[in-house]
């Protein structure tokens, strides 16, 4: 204590301000030393925002405008598209290139979006359906008997799976989230429930294409929740407005809509009331493309919205459209650079005075351009920033840093990391799968910088390999780099669950029976599709929306939302043509009968020469499995003609007299049970308890005879299209035979082959068909087959010729004109031979018909359109003469009825 008492009051004080230098925080003698993290090199970058316009065919320009920035290397931050905007928009942001966009527009039968006729895939159907499919002219649908319209003149199913196909293949395969893609994406289209423009930026996105590109009555409206969607067009044809939710500092604005009428134009109503809706749009779009800092308007002059000839010509004018501004916007986006970059330099070296710079974490090279151009060293310092951000050199710097302390500056630089290891994660039980892409992609990519231009090349080649794999839905879900080794997490497109929902009616093993993927497998793009026009097919939904997602678990869920259609139609067919004259036919069908799937079937069919009434049970699958089953009640009365020979004058002609004095009759009860191949055709056997009788109209009805058979038969139909097809078989193979021992019943049997097949080269269509059939001398009447008529035998009446025996061959090569007499016009020429007989014996090659004939046909809304003219001849020796038949002409317009 007493050594306490001898420091004095300097003492204490020094102790005292030693104690308080040492507690005071390091940062207050720091306070000059300032570190800033830079941005990254393509945030810097100006953020473009490029909007596509609508105008149909025109808008494939705008392929062009890509092309054209792709070539100067303009990066493009994000796109809003309307329309035909929002399919290339699309398919640009879910990673195509330009040259392979243009692949896949060219590709396409636009003719299929214009056309009025429905273009559903008739393949798609079970053998029951094709027979009500081909023969219906008008359908009604109704929902507990209250009618409910149809909403358009096509059902778009062909448009929709075009879309579907292209959005589900391309490297980007979207998940809901349009922000995901390679370009962040906004699809526009107009809300008719708010009557406002609605900008879509999540959900499915081949459905939100569909929706910005639906024309008002000729497609359905694509409902998404509360929305009813079509084109994007009507009220934002130039979306220029969307593109600010972006927040770009650039927007670049294509313009290919359809300039307005001429005023020579307007002389009908439909170009008069086009025209009040292009006055409406042109006025919205004229106010918003201003909001544009570049408007590229590619110079299609006259060309229509609707004319999907010479794309790319179309293309090149959009690249020539683009070409012409590139510099200016070039300028621009170094304009805007060199601003953000002025405002960096300022906010970091504004108040220095002087400076010593060092560098870190640059390569030799990249250091002296930053620091050699200058003894100044602040002038240097002022400069590093643009050297930094302009020099190809540092795009291999992931991050810069700046470290002020006084007049002293550190810049840092961070590499991007180095790729030594690549390894793949897939699916569980697809090891081999996930050793091949690391051993592929590392080929390729090791000892490169995972940059951001890396990963999209990474998943370019990874969707290419995928789908040489055949996993084309595959996604890659997450990158991750740890210690140099690459691990990409991805998801082969294994379906690990399946979310049915809309079907407040329909029992929910109706809907899964018809997908083409399950739970476990893998799914791919043709089964989506396939999918969706099964479940349209069956008839008991109007609209299907079948959609990939992907959990946070990398998990694949494929969510199938239905909307349900009336369970009742009315299906209205019609023919006229010169044999039968007017043809009717009603086809009143209850769909889903019990929840099972069947259907209950009335049928009638008349003519002044024929009528045909039928109750008739079908179920085209037996609850899970492929058994069909299908229970017949008919009546039946067709007047026949009968034909003898006419005398002639010239040796060599022949002519027969046609005269209708023949009654059929039947009435009887028919069951079949079989199986479907697919929905090709089906394998059955077909039961039959029949009442007949046939006479002439001059003599005594006689009594109805009874006939009971057993028949085994099978038949496969793959024609795409019914009346003018291009490709697909016909194959028809029957065993008929007596089934009960009744003494009262005709006993007889009968067997039939028919081949029928077409192949196409471009518009060019080959059919050969081949038919014979036999029978035992028993056959009645009405069991004959028959030979004649616009369809079947050139220069012969309709059923001219009946037998017990037939044979029928025939080659016909049919062409698609390059030009339309208002619809698609064909031109067919056809060879026929063959003939019938009553015995086996008769059957002789020397008595071949044969028969030539051309055809003019127009594939009509009201069905095939035909004029026909034909004419047959056959072959007698002793002496060697040709003996030619009458000329005949055939006229028909409509569907076949019977």
């Amino acid at each position: 204590m007493k050594k306490l008492t001898h420091i004095n009051f300097f003492q204490l004080c020094l102790l005292f301000l030693l104690g308080f230098v040492f507690t005071i925080p390091t940062e207050i003698f720091a306070q000059n030393k300032q570190t800033y993290a830079l941005p990254a090199k393509d945030e810097l970058y100006p953020k473009i925002t490029l909007v596509l316009s609508g105008g149909g065919a025109r808008g494939v320009s705008q392929i062009g405008v890509l092309k054209a920035l792709e070539k100067h290397n303009i990066k493009i931050h994000s796109i809003t598209g309307t329309s035909i905007g929002a399919i290339i928009g699309g398919l640009y942001a879910t990673g195509n290139t330009a040259d392979e966009l243009m692949d896949l527009i060219v590709e396409y039968d636009w003719n299929r979006i214009v056309a009025l006729k429905e273009s559903g895939n008739r393949s798609d159907l079970f053998f029951d359906q094709k027979e009500l499919y081909d023969r219906k002219l008008i359908t009604m649908k109704f929902n507990k008997f209250r009618f409910t319209p149809p909403q358009a003149i096509n059902s778009g199913s062909g448009f929709d799976s075009f879309i579907q196909s292209m959005i589900w293949s391309s490297p980007y395969m979207p998940t809901t989230n349009f922000d995901s893609l390679k370009y962040p994406l906004r699809i526009i289209a107009t809300d008719l429930a708010a009557g406002k423009s609605i900008s879509l930026k999540s959900g499915n996105l081949a459905r939100a294409i569909k929706a910005s590109a639906t024309i008002p009555l000729r497609f359905p409206a694509v409902r998404i929740d509360s929305m009813i969607l079509v084109d994007g067009g009507i009220l934002a044809n130039i979306p220029v407005k969307s593109a600010f939710e972006f927040n770009p500092d650039l927007i670049i604005a294509v313009d290919a809509s359809s300039p307005l009428l001429e005023s020579f134009d307007l002389v009908n109503p439909w170009n008069i009331a086009d025209q009040a809706i292009s006055t409406a749009m042109k006025k919205i779009s004229d106010d918003e493309i201003l909001l544009a800092d570049f408007i590229l308007s590619p110079k299609l002059d006259a060309k229509s919205n609707v004319d999907f000839t010479d794309l790319e010509i179309t293309a090149e004018l959009g690249y020539d459209a683009a070409m012409d501004s590139i510099q200016s916007i070039i300028s621009k986006i170094e304009q805007i650079k060199s601003a953000k970059l002025d405002s960096l330099e300022k906010s970091l070296f504004g108040n220095l005075s002087e400076a010593k710079i060092r560098l870190k974490g640059f390569d030799a090279e990249d250091s002296q351009l930053i620091v050699s151009q200058n003894d100044d060293q602040l002038r240097n310092l002022r400069n590093a920033l643009y050297v930094m951000y302009n020099q190809e050199s540092f795009a291999q710097y992931k991050s810069f840093a700046v470290n002020i302390n006084g007049n002293e500056v550190e810049i840092t630089a961070e590499k991007y990391p180095e790729i030594n290891v690549i390894q793949v994660i897939v699916n569980p039980g697809y090891l081999s799968i996930a050793d091949t892409l690391s051993l592929l992609l590392g080929e390729k990519f090791i000892g490169q910088g995972f940059d951001n231009e890396m990963k999209y090349q990474i998943v370019k080649h990874a969707s290419e390999l995928m789908n040489k794999l055949n996993f084309p839905m595959s996604k890659i879900i997450n990158f991750s780099m740890i210690n140099n080794i690459l691990m990409i997490e991805c998801n082969l497109g294994i379906v690990d669950d399946i979310v049915i929902t809309g079907n407040k009616q329909t029992a929910s093993y109706l809907i899964d029976r018809d997908l083409e993927f399950q739970k476990g497998e893998l799914v791919t793009p043709g089964n989506i599709i396939e999918s969706s026009e099964n479940l349209l097919f069956n008839n008991l939904f109007e609209d299907v929306d079948i959609y990939p997602s992907i959990d946070k678990h990398c998990n694949m869920h494929m969510n199938v939302h239905v909307r349900e259609s009336g369970t009742q139609t009315i299906s209205i067919g019609g023919r006229v043509d010169n044999e039968r004259n007017a043809q009717v036919g009603l086809d009143l069908l209850q769909d889903n009968i019990w929840n099972t799937g069947a259907g209950f079937l009335i049928r009638f069919a008349v003519a002044n020469s024929f009528l045909v009434t039928e109750l008739s049970i079908t179920n085209p699958r037996f609850f899970r499995t492929n058994l069909t089953t299908s229970f017949i009640a008919y009546y039946n009365r067709t007047d026949r003609n009968s034909f003898v020979p006419k005398q002639v004058n010239q040796p060599n002609r022949f002519s027969n007299i046609r005269t209708r004095d023949m009654v059929e009759e039947d009435y009887g009860l028919s069951a079949l049970i079989g199986t479907q191949l697919e929905r090709q055709g089906r394998l059955y056997i077909q039961m039959r308890y029949e009442k007949q009788r046939f006479y002439k109209m001059s003599q005594d009805i006689p009594d109805f005879y009874t006939i009971s058979t057993i028949k085994f038969g099978t038949v496969f139909d793959n024609r795409k299209s019914f009346d003018f097809p291009t490709e697909g078989r016909v194959i028809d193979v029957s065993l008929e035979t007596n089934l009960l021992p009744d003494t009262e019943a005709v006993a007889f049997s009968k067997a039939l082959f028919s081949y029928s097949a077409n192949r196409s080269i471009a518009n060019h269509t080959i059919n050969t068909t081949l038919t014979f059939g036999v029978a035992d001398i028993t056959v009645p009447y009405p069991e004959f087959y028959s030979l004649g008529g616009e369809d079947s035998f050139f220069g012969m009446f309709e059923d001219e010729e009946r037998g017990r025996q037939l044979f029928r061959g025939s080659l016909a090569y049919r062409y698609l004109m390059p030009f339309q007499v208002f619809y698609d016009t064909y031109l067919t020429f056809r060879y026929d031979f063959g003939s019938t007989w009553l015995i086996p014996e008769d059957v002789k090659f020397s008595s071949f018909k044969h028969g030539v004939g051309s055809t003019i046909a127009l594939d009509s809304p009201l069905g095939p359109l035909k004029f026909s003219i034909g004419r047959s001849f056959f072959f007698r020796k002793s002496p060697d003469r040709v003996f030619w038949g009458d000329t005949h002409f055939y006229f028909s317009l409509g569907m076949r009825v019977i």
